[in-house]
């Protein structure tokens, strides 16, 4: 069976560029762009944050 899979990201150039319900529409345009060409819809969603360094200087006296 040959499968034609699709990596796909949503990246911003600035951090006010993100509005709500960019990742739905763009999630319901594939899903739509692969009902009408009759293959399968499938989505691994994967989060990552992004964490300030953590603080390795000794405070103590």
């Amino acid at each position: 069976m040959r499968e034609n899979v699709w990596f796909v990201t949503l990246t911003y150039r600035g951090v006010d560029d993100w509005q709500p319900r960019h990742v739905s529409k763009c999630l319901k345009a594939a899903r739509r762009w692969c009902q009408l060409r009759r293959v399968p819809f499938r989505y691994l969603w994967v989060a990552c944050g992004i964490r300030a360094p953590l603080n390795t200087q000794s405070t103590s006296t």
